[in-house]
C-alpha cells in the first residue's frame, strides 16, 4: 500500500509549455504544488510556502514522437506493442532511466507524444504508477499555469 496522490497535466502550444500540478492528502495534511517544465530546467513551486525552486530536469527522453537513435541507445529504449490508457491507444516503451550513479528500468505509455502512464521497477519491484485517468482537450489553460507567482521566492539547485 502506498501513497495517493492527485496529479494534472497542463500543455499548451503544441507541448511547447508544461505544467504538473501535485495534490498531496495525508491524514490531516494537504499540499499543492506545481512544476512548470522550462527546457533544461523545472521549476518545483510549493504554493502555501510561496517559494519556487529551480533545477535540472530530470536525465530521461522528452519527445517521444521523434526518438533518436542516440536516445534509443542512452535509455536503452524497446519498443512493447500498444494499450489503451484513458481510452487512448498509446505505443508502449520500456527503458533505462539514469538517476544520480544508479539506473532504474521504467515502462511508459505514449499517446500523441504525451506519457498517459508511468511505471519504475526497482528489484523486480514496481515502486511508482502514474496513470492518466481522463484526457481533456482544446480546453483553455489559464496562463497563470505556466508561470511563477508573483511574490514567491525563486531558490536556484544545482
Amino acid at each position: 500500500m502506498g501513497q495517493k496522490m492527485q496529479n494534472t497535466l497542463y500543455f499548451d502550444d503544441y507541448g511547447e509549455k508544461e505544467a504538473t500540478e501535485l495534490h498531496i492528502k495525508v491524514t490531516n495534511m494537504e499540499k499543492l504544488m506545481r512544476t512548470i517544465a522550462e527546457g533544461k530546467t523545472n521549476v518545483s513551486i510549493d504554493v502555501e510556502e510561496k517559494r519556487a525552486y529551480r533545477m535540472p530536469a530530470p536525465d530521461e527522453p522528452n519527445n517521444y514522437r521523434n526518438l533518436t537513435q542516440e536516445d534509443r541507445k542512452k535509455y536503452n529504449i524497446k519498443e512493447g506493442g500498444e494499450e489503451k490508457i484513458a481510452g487512448k491507444l498509446c505505443k508502449k516503451y520500456t527503458l533505462d532511466i539514469p538517476q544520480g550513479d544508479m539506473k532504474f528500468q521504467a515502462t511508459v505509455w505514449i499517446w500523441e507524444g504525451i506519457m498517459l502512464k508511468f511505471e519504475s521497477v526497482n528489484e523486480g519491484e514496481v515502486v511508482v504508477t502514474d496513470e492518466a485517468k481522463e484526457i481533456r482537450e482544446n480546453e483553455a489553460i489559464p496562463a497563470d499555469k505556466f508561470t511563477i507567482p508573483e511574490g514567491f521566492t525563486v531558490h536556484e539547485q544545482q
